[in-house]
């Protein structure tokens, strides 16, 4: 089973970290690379759109709140059983001082298996899960994340048009 996995130490006590995460309305505010449409109660469904670092969107899911264990374990889940699903997974752990957060995916399935097996890479997605955890890091410092993206090509054209 693929799985994606990264760490990261937190200057915050698993509750703020909680509040940050399950505060799904706000991502957009501080989260340039996802957006969670819903309530992060045990077994929702949500509406997960995320994007790749170069602004283009992955196709949008809905997903269902899995696993839901306040301050300790919140776990999305997606797709369609045996032929592909994601897992996308946030694990706090209390440390001194702060928060030890494991956050990544879990991909399991026929298309799956044969997807990570033939050309794409587990590890192409780090670069995303980094970006997601550098944003989260200035959110929780009460800073707002770097808008990348915020225009699409066509209004990036137009004012290249109007600086000539």
């Amino acid at each position: 089973m693929p799985e994606i996995s990264i760490e990261i130490d937190l200057a915050a006590p698993p509750e703020r970290v909680w509040s940050v995460l399950t505060d799904f309305a706000s991502y957009p505010e501080w989260n340039p690379y996802q957006s969670i449409e819903g309530k992060a109660e045990p077994l929702a469904i949500v509406r997960v759109s995320s994007r790749r670092l170069d602004g283009s969107a992955f196709p949008t899911a809905r997903a269902g709140v899995w696993k839901f264990e306040p301050n300790v374990r919140l776990e999305l889940l997606s797709g369609i059983p045996l032929w592909f699903t994601s897992t996308r997974f946030f694990h706090l752990s209390t440390l001194p001082g702060g928060t030890l957060l494991r956050h990544g995916a879990r991909f399991s399935g026929i298309w799956a298996g044969w997807q990570f097996s033939h050309g794409h890479k587990i590890e192409r997605l780090k670069p995303i899960y980094e970006a997601f955890q550098q944003a989260l890091v200035l959110r929780l410092a009460g800073r707002r994340a770097p808008q990348p993206f915020s225009k699409n090509r066509h209004s990036r054209r137009a004012s290249k048009a109007r600086s000539k």
